[in-house]
């Protein structure tokens, strides 16, 4: 079928392609057994010192990004970005490659961080400076943190 038999088609694709989803790694269908969680779990803080080895570790454990695992993912994040901000060109070379990458990563700024962290987070993209694609992601870094510190002082004053 092609686009010029069907407009409906065409548009679906359309739609799917802005919304991201076209794009979306095939291993999100995978299953998380228990016994790739654990390894999971059990291999994160050797895959959170730098920005390579927590992609290398997403990608192989993607199914499993939930529960302890996610907050582990997040974790991770906030570490990398409020003490490891050195790493940012890295983190930048990444991002371009794989923007599924950049947009988990940006899911991951969340707030499951300390205050301390997000703050630091948002202080590093601050201080950002540069071409303009780097200024934007930046710019994306300091609003999740920033969003984030919001929903944690929401919750703590919920309670």
């Amino acid at each position: 079928m092609t686009c010029a038999k069907s407009v409906r088609a065409c548009l679906f694709l359309f739609f799917l392609a802005l919304c991201g989803l076209g794009s979306m790694p095939v291993a999100r269908a995978a299953e998380c057994s228990p016994e790739m969680s654990r390894r999971a779990v059990a291999l994160l803080p050797d895959a959170s010192d730098s920005w390579s080895s927590l992609l290398r570790h997403q990608t192989t454990f993607l199914p499993c990004d939930d529960g302890e695992l996610g907050e582990g993912y997040s974790a991770a994040v906030a570490h990398l970005f409020s003490s490891k901000w050195g790493q940012l060109e890295v983190f930048l070379d990444i991002a371009k490659e794989n923007p599924d990458f950049r947009r988990w990563v940006m899911h991951h700024i969340d707030a499951t961080a300390s205050d301390e962290e997000l703050n630091s987070i948002i202080s590093n993209a601050n201080s950002c400076a540069g071409e303009v694609v780097k200024r934007k992601i930046c710019n994306s870094i300091k609003n999740h943190a920033k969003d984030a510190l919001i929903e944690s002082r929401r919750m703590r004053g919920a309670r």
